[in-house]
């Protein structure tokens, strides 16, 4: 199964008279609302892939972002669609199944729900952070779902990293080169010897596996084995984070992740 994305951005540029302004001079208050659509499909029945919201929903909660029937919930844990969230400080899943009712509850490692059942539905996802969505053996084939929101307006946005790994997105609406995201200018350790770069696994929902990449002394993001060792001869990456992508990153050391907005101005104008 390849994944289709279809991302749809609308400005609505709302014009209002105030009373006061009426009786005044009449002046005219503008305000500009932009929201962003994107339909993605979901992993087949029992398979894995990974997501991010790149928009901003009231809380940025899960039950905002996912409603309560965009994902095959069912009271037999074993048989719910699954969400895997990552917590950077303890290097662990944060391990989520859907109920019948459509609402998000604590699952303990191996699958089941936590007694007693503790609703997390309101938990906050933002769209720097990423997670998995995993199938259930139930869940019907050919499934979409569409993540909507406002588009994220901000300036840039800033994410600490600290060594480990971290289940991260591209936190804008819109695709990017891999080579040109702004991981090495905010200050990601660069090697010559693979071990010692900072790596990036993206999943191909394909051939449900890991695509490796580490970034060389040069800045140039290249092609790693498994193994996590330069493929020979280098390869460079061609890879392109696609909105609603997310991605583990492999941080050697602590240093702030800043990527700023790539079409603010043009949205502005």
């Amino acid at each position: 199964m390849r994944m289709k994305l279809k991302l749809l951005l609308t400005a609505a540029t709302i014009v209002g008279i105030t009373a006061a302004a009426q009786a005044q001079e009449e002046e005219a208050v503008y305000s500009v609302n932009v929201v962003g659509f994107q339909k993605k499909e979901l992993p087949d029945a029992s398979q894995f892939d990974m997501y991010a919201a790149p928009f901003y929903t009231p809380g940025n909660t899960l039950i905002e972002i996912f409603g309560t029937n965009s994902l095959y919930g069912n009271n037999s844990a074993p048989l719910a669609d699954r969400l895997r969230l990552w917590d950077p400080n303890q290097q662990i899943y944060i391990n989520i199944g859907v109920a019948g009712n459509g609402r998000f509850y604590s699952q303990t490692a191996d699958g089941n729900w936590v007694s007693p059942l503790d609703d997390v539905s309101e938990m906050p996802l933002f769209p720097y952070e990423g997670l998995w969505i995993a199938s259930s053996s139930q869940a019907p084939s050919d499934r979409t779902m569409t993540f909507a929101g406002d588009v994220v307006m901000d300036e840039d946005i800033l994410y600490p990293f600290h060594p480990g790994f971290h289940l991260i997105a591209y936190p804008f609406s819109s695709s990017i080169p891999l080579q040109e995201m702004a991981f090495e200018e905010s200050g990601a350790a660069k090697n010559n010897s693979a071990p010692l770069a900072d790596r990036i696994r993206v999943w191909d929902s394909d051939s449900q596996s890991y695509v490796n990449y580490g970034l060389a002394g040069n800045g140039t993001w290249y092609l790693q084995d498994a193994d996590g060792n330069w493929v020979s001869p280098l390869v460079e990456s061609t890879h392109v984070i696609q909105p609603g992508d997310s991605f583990f990153y492999f941080s050697q050391g602590s240093y702030t992740w800043e990527e700023e907005n790539p079409y603010l101005l043009s949205v502005q104008e």
